[in-house]
């Protein structure tokens, strides 16, 4: 992936306007649909697992508007596919405050 090609500053400020973005409702977890999460290599889990544990550290109540917004969308693989990431190598590694907003995130699927 192109992402992986990047230095460590660069990915960190691309996942932060990543968040940014998705945290102020701008764009929508449905732009990774073209991402499979079965084929992603060690890199690109590297990337995702930053993405998604910021995401997870954004205030409770926007955690389940930012996944909620994919519930009414037709995009059960990419649903499964973050369901899979999150609970396999996201889950581990998780505090107990990203824990639980991890929980209200699943909830929204």
């Amino acid at each position: 992936a192109v992402v992986s090609t990047q230095s460590t500053g660069k990915k960190s400020n691309f996942i932060q306007l990543l968040v940014s973005l998705i945290a102020s409702k701008t764009i929508s977890l449905s732009v990774f649909k073209i991402v499979n999460f079965a084929e992603i290599g060690f890199e690109d889990i590297d990337f995702f697992k930053e993405l998604f544990r910021k995401i997870l550290n954004i205030p409770e109540t926007l955690i389940a508007e930012v996944f909620g917004r994919l519930q009414p969308l037709p995009l059960d693989n990419l649903k499964n596919g973050f369901k899979v990431f999150l609970k396999h190598f996201l889950k581990p590694e998780l505090n107990v405050e990203e824990k639980k907003n991890l929980k209200i995130a699943l909830k929204c699927f």
